[in-house]
Order: structure tokens, then C-alpha cells, then sequence
């Protein structure tokens, strides 16, 4: 059974190069089919899908995005709601209260995630001031009264941080991914990842439903960096000259094969896995995120 991925992600300048680069190897390295963007500062909202899904926008309002999605791929149609809640109180019991009203009449799966603004439990926040218990109660109510589980998650406790240094350092758990019952007793459980936190102060949500089947083998792909490094020059010359006999169109196809197998060698030998090591290296800021965020829990108990 295919696997659909869906991301959320509250992204701060999400026109800039860095952010649209980092979204676009999120997007191809994860194999993601739905985006639900939110850009705080144009307070505006996004839900970028592919040819995958067929999206329906039932209802739309300043905090959130609802939409019925048609899946090609799993032949089946459900709910997503995105959120971006406000940072005031009153104005998320009115998107507790929207909500709600769509919640009274669904009777089929529905996933919704993004940043709700609010913790459900202390837990959820180290350093800054407390957070305020009116708030987690609505939020717990809203949550139980219409029969909405919390998703979990894997990776990073905390989605959010204010950078700031020293004691002036916060770490929230803001972002979530909630589903109703029909979402649960239709569908496998779902895995939420909370990936690196970069060039947001905001961890992108990566859901992942169902198993993924197996694929084959990666087609070539031209890097345009190979041609940047120093020996690519030389070594393009020295596999260009290697004898190949028959017709001129046999001599050009014969070249280019052996060309692709020498890159691939040259490739792994001269830069290594340049994915995998960027993968590596995001592992390890997640660790060190981690620990940091351990480290600073323990030092103000």
C-alpha cells in the first residue's frame, strides 16, 4: 500500500531562497504530496498539493483552512484542516468554537494539524513565563469534546523556540497534528515527525500514512555542482578519450554510458553521498537540539 506524506509547516519568509530551497528538498527528499504553508508575516496561508490529490476548500477563515481531499493514489476522500491560531486567547475560543461546529456534523476521517498557539499540558514548555491554565483548558476541552486525539510525535519534545540565549531561551511544543475517530478506525496509525528546525523557528510537521511500497533503482540524475569542482575538468577528459569502436551514433551512446557509470564512481568517491551527508548532519543538530533542550530543563528544576 502506498504511503501519502503531508507537511505542515508555520515557515517565517517563506519567499526568501533559503526557505524555498529548504522547502524544496523537504518536498523531494520526504516524496511529499500535500504542503499546508503558513507565512506569519504576510499572514497568509498556503495548501500546495501535486497531481495526487483533488483539493476542495470547504471553509476558510483567518486561523485555519478546510478542505476535502481526494486521494488518487489510495482511491479514498477525507478531511484536512489547517491551523494557524491566534496568539490571543479569546480570538482561539472563536477558532475553538468554528471548529467545533464542523466537527458536530463529520462523519468521516479527519486529520488537521498546524500551530495551535497553546500547550495541552506544562509539560510542553521550558523557560519564559508559565503558561496560563484558562488557556490549556479550552484547548483540553475543545480537544475532548470532539473526540480529537493527539497524534504524537517522533523526533524533537518542542516545535518551537525564540533563539533568544541564556535565561531568556523558550522552548514550546506549538505544533500538533490531531485526528477524530473515522480517521483512526479507517487508517493505519499515523507517524508525525518533527523535523529540523531550519530557517523557521517553527519545525516542520512531516505525517506520514501507510506503508510505502518498494521502489527500484534510482534513475541518473546530471549534477549541476559536479561541474564546479576542480578535478571534474580532468576527469571528463581522461573518460572522454577511452576507444570505442563502430558507427559514430554507437560511439556517442557506448561514451555516454560509460560516462554515467564513471560519474557515479567519481561522484561517491570525490564528494561522497551529498544527501546522506546532509541528513547526517541534520541528525546531529536534532540531537544537539535535543540535548540542549534536556540540558535546560534540568538546569531550572
Amino acid at each position: 500500500m502506498p504511503r501519502d506524506q503531508f507537511l505542515f509547516w508555520n515557515i517565517r519568509g517563506v519567499g526568501n531562497r533559503a526557505s524555498v530551497l529548504q522547502l524544496r528538498k523537504i518536498v523531494k527528499e520526504k516524496n511529499i504530496g500535500l504542503v499546508m504553508l503558513s507565512e506569519p508575516m504576510i499572514h497568509h496561508d498556503r495548501l500546495v498539493k501535486n497531481n495526487v490529490y483533488a483539493v476542495s476548500v470547504l471553509q476558510m477563515t483567518s486561523q485555519f483552512i478546510h478542505a476535502k481531499i481526494v486521494s488518487h493514489t489510495l482511491g479514498v476522500d477525507f478531511l484536512v484542516s489547517f491551523v494557524y491560531a491566534s496568539c490571543d486567547g479569546g480570538e482561539r475560543r472563536l477558532l475553538w468554537s468554528d471548529l467545533s461546529s464542523i466537527a458536530s456534523d463529520i462523519m468521516s476521517p479527519w486529520l488537521f494539524g498546524g500551530d495551535f498557539n497553546v500547550v495541552s499540558n506544562l509539560s510542553e514548555r521550558v523557560g519564559g513565563r508559565p503558561s496560563m491554565c484558562p488557556n490549556m483548558v479550552d484547548f483540553n476541552d475543545f480537544m475532548d469534546g470532539n473526540g480529537l486525539v493527539d497524534s504524537g510525535y517522533v523526533g524533537s519534545k518542542f516545535t518551537w523556540c525564540n533563539n533568544q540565549q541564556g535565561s531568556r531561551r523558550i522552548w514550546v511544543r506549538l505544533d500538533r497534528v490531531l485526528t477524530n475517530y473515522f480517521w483512526i478506525h479507517t487508517f493505519p496509525p499515523i507517524v508525525v515527525n518533527h523535523l529540523t528546525r531550519v530557517c523557521s523557528d517553527h519545525s516542520p510537521l512531516l505525517v506520514m500514512t501507510h506503508k510505502r511500497s518498494k521502489r527500484g533503482p534510482s534513475p541518473f540524475r546530471f549534477q549541476r555542482m559536479w561541474v564546479t569542482h576542480d578535478t571534474y575538468d580532468d576527469f571528463l577528459r581522461v573518460n572522454w578519450k577511452i576507444e570505442v569502436e563502430g558507427s559514430p551514433m554507437h560511439v556517442l551512446v557506448t561514451k555516454l554510458k560509460i560516462l554515467r557509470m564513471q560519474l557515479k564512481t567519481w561522484n561517491v568517491q570525490t564528494l561522497g553521498n551529498i544527501h546522506k551527508n546532509l541528513r547526517t548532519l541534520e541528525d546531529q543538530i536534532l540531537t544537539a537540539e535535543t540535548s540542549l533542550e534536556e540540558a535546560w530543563d534540568d538546569s531550572i528544576r
